[in-house]
């Protein structure tokens, strides 16, 4: 998978999972982002103990909590 297509997913799980903008996301404050780290944490827990391998569902979750903890 091409990196701008990785993008694209990941931009669009947001919008799948959270109905939530890359742009709204962005602008969220640390509670917001706080909340949000802990959902995809969530799913991506749900996600590894439902298949192994892991969903792209749990690899695009796992993918933002690393974001999101870089970030911090």
């Amino acid at each position: 998978m091409q990196n701008n297509e990785f993008v694209a997913r990941l931009k669009q799980f947001l919008v799948d999972e959270f109905n939530l903008t890359f742009e709204e996301a962005c602008a969220m404050g640390p509670e917001e982002i706080q909340a949000l780290l802990e959902k995809c944490e969530d799913i991506e827990l749900e996600e590894a103990s439902k298949s192994d391998p892991i969903s792209e569902r749990g690899r695009l979750a796992a993918t933002w909590v690393n974001i999101i903890q870089f970030d911090e």
